[in-house]
């Protein structure tokens, strides 16, 4: 069964920027790793300050893996001051 995730990060619009290219190199080594079937960034049009990262990973071992890496660790320390919020939902196709 794979694993949608919804993760939403709010900052203060001038910090916005600086958090999006945390975001963005975040990117580009989770699409890397093993079991990641779709990692997308996307910027809340409505609400200036707030980021919106939609993953799609195989299984939840792999987004559990993905939570051990160095990337995550060296992201998630970069967090101070985003409010982070975070839904998990199982889904039977993984395509």
């Amino acid at each position: 069964m794979a694993v949608l995730v919804i993760a939403e990060l709010k900052t203060a619009y001038e910090r916005r920027d600086t958090l999006l290219e945390f975001v963005q190199t975040l990117a580009v080594h989770s699409r890397a790793e093993p079991g990641c079937l779709s990692y997308r960034p996307m910027l809340d049009v409505d609400q200036a300050g707030t980021i919106v990262i939609v993953e799609k990973w195989q299984s939840a071992a792999a987004l559990e893996a993905h939570g051990q890496t160095a990337h995550m660790a060296d992201f998630k320390a970069e967090l101070g001051g985003v409010e982070v919020s975070i839904e998990t939902f199982d889904i039977a196709n993984p395509s």
